[in-house]
C-alpha cells in the first residue's frame, strides 16, 4: 500500500515538472522571439537615428558621449574614435563651456525637450550654431537619469543672414542719416546759387550799362587802346551774365516737375526743330532712330536733348561734315539711349570730370561755354533714375549714354 502511494507520488511530481518544462520551453520561446524582434527593433532605431537628417547625440548622466549619428559626424567633423566616451565639452569653444554647460546640466532636472542655441566646434576650428532639443530618460523612480537625448538643427547660414541682414539695416539707417543731411544741405546749396545768381544780375547789368555809356559820351576822347579794354569788359560781363543765368536755371532743375507721358521721337523733333538754323548753318545731319513712349519729365528731358545735340555741333571737326546719331533700347526694366557723333572726341582721362559743373577741356574761344551744359545733363538722367556716361577716342568722335526709368506717378 505505501508503496503505491509513493508511486503515486513520484507519478505526480515527474507531471508537474513536465508541465513546468514544456512552460519553460514555452516561455524561452517567446523570449528567443522577442529577442529577435528586440534586436530587428534595435537594428531598425539604429538606422533610423544614423540617417536621420539631423543630428542626433546621446550622452550618460556624466556628460560623456556615448553615440551619434552621421549627420552629427557630418555636423561636427568628428569620427567615433574622437567623440565616444568623451566628455560633450569638447564639442564647444572654451570660452563658452562653462556657460554651455550650466544650460545642458538643466536636463537633468527634468526640463524636457528644452531649446539651447549652442555653438558647436568643427574639428576644422569653424564654428557651427546648432539649435538643440534635448530630453533626459529617466529611471521607474523618476530620479534617476539614465541618458540625455539630443537633436540639433544648424541653423548657422540663418544666423549669418540674420547678422548681415541687421548690418544691411544698421547701414541702411545711416545712409538714409547722411541722405537726410545730404538732402537738407543740397536744399541749402540750390536756394544759395539761386539767391546768388539772382542778387548778382544787377550790379552785373549796371556794370554792362555803365560801360556802354561811358562809351557812348566817351569815344571821341578814347583811343584804340582804351576801346579794346571797353570790349574785353563787355565781353567778360557778357559770359558772367550767361553764366549766372545758367547757375540759375541749374538751381531750378527740380522744382516744380510734372510728369507726362511722352512721345520721345516727337520730343526730339521738335528739339531739332528749335536748332533748325544752327543745324541749318553747320550743314548737320541728324538720325533718329525708332524711339519709345515714356513717362517722364517732358521739359527737362527736352533739355537734355537739347544740350547733347548743341554739344556735338559745337565739338565739330573743322571742314568734316557734322553727324548725329540718336538711338535707343530697351534695357531690362529701363531705357537706354545714346548721342554719337564724328567731332573731336575726347580723352578717356576727362570721362568723369566733364559732367563736374564749370569744367571746361577747350582754351579755344571756338568750344568755350558756361561748363554747365553736361552737369544739366546728369541732374536730368538722375531725375528719371538713371546714369550717363561717354565713350569716345580722342579725334575720332564720341557717344553719349544714359538710361531712363518709366516713371510712375
Amino acid at each position: 500500500m505505501r508503496k503505491s502511494r509513493t508511486e503515486a507520488n513520484t507519478l505526480k511530481l515527474l507531471h508537474e515538472l513536465e508541465v513546468h518544462r514544456i512552460k519553460l520551453e514555452v516561455q524561452n520561446e517567446e523570449i528567443e522571439k522577442l529577442s529577435k524582434e528586440l534586436i530587428i527593433t534595435n537594428s531598425y532605431l539604429e538606422n533610423l537615428v544614423n540617417y536621420a537628417n539631423v543630428p542626433i547625440i546621446v550622452w550618460d548622466p556624466r556628460f560623456n558621449i556615448t553615440r551619434f549619428n552621421n549627420a552629427f559626424e557630418q555636423l561636427t567633423g568628428r569620427g567615433a574614435a574622437e567623440v565616444i566616451g568623451k566628455p560633450i565639452d569638447i564639442l564647444f569653444p572654451r570660452a563658452l563651456v562653462s556657460h554651455y554647460m550650466a544650460l545642458i546640466n538643466k536636463t537633468l532636472s527634468g526640463e524636457y525637450w528644452k531649446t539651447v542655441e549652442i555653438d558647436i566646434m568643427h574639428s576644422d576650428e569653424s564654428i557651427r550654431t546648432v539649435l538643440w532639443n534635448s530630453a533626459t530618460l529617466f529611471e521607474p523612480d523618476g530620479l534617476t537619469p539614465i541618458a540625455t537625448i539630443a537633436q540639433g538643427y544648424d541653423i548657422t547660414e540663418r544666423k549669418r543672414a540674420e547678422e548681415e541682414l541687421k548690418k544691411g539695416m544698421d547701414e541702411l539707417i545711416m545712409l538714409n542719416k547722411e541722405l537726410g543731411i545730404f538732402a537738407h544741405a543740397n536744399k541749402e546749396l540750390e536756394q544759395f546759387a539761386f539767391v546768388a545768381s539772382h542778387n548778382l544780375q544787377e550790379p552785373l547789368r549796371t556794370v554792362s550799362n555803365y560801360m556802354q555809356i561811358f562809351e557812348e559820351d566817351y569815344s571821341d576822347q578814347i583811343d584804340d587802346k582804351a576801346r579794346k579794354y571797353i570790349q574785353i569788359v563787355n565781353d567778360a560781363t557778357k559770359r558772367m551774365a550767361i553764366l549766372l543765368q545758367s547757375l540759375l536755371d541749374f538751381s531750378r532743375l527740380g522744382r516744380n516737375i510734372k510728369l507726362t507721358n511722352v512721345d520721345c521721337k516727337q520730343l526730339i523733333d521738335h528739339v531739332i526743330a528749335d536748332l533748325e538754323s544752327l543745324i541749318i548753318t553747320t550743314n548737320t545731319t541728324i538720325e533718329v532712330t525708332k524711339m519709345p513712349e515714356l513717362n517722364l519729365y517732358e521739359s527737362e528731358f527736352r533739355q537734355l536733348f537739347q544740350n547733347l545735340i548743341m554739344n556735338a555741333i559745337k565739338f565739330r571737326k573743322k571742314d568734316i561734315q557734322p553727324k548725329i546719331q540718336i538711338r535707343s533700347e530697351k534695357l531690362n526694366d529701363k531705357w537706354k539711349f545714346s548721342v554719337s557723333d564724328n567731332g573731336i572726341g575726347i580723352a578717356p582721362v576727362y570721362f568723369e570730370r566733364i559732367f563736374n559743373i564749370f569744367q571746361q577741356l577747350h582754351n579755344d574761344a571756338a568750344y568755350q561755354g558756361s561748363g554747365i551744359g553736361l552737369s544739366f545733363c546728369r541732374k536730368i538722367v538722375h531725375l528719371h533714375k538713371g546714369e550717363i556716361w561717354v565713350e569716345s577716342t580722342e579725334g575720332e568722335g564720341a557717344t553719349f549714354y544714359f538710361t531712363i526709368t518709366n516713371l510712375t506717378a
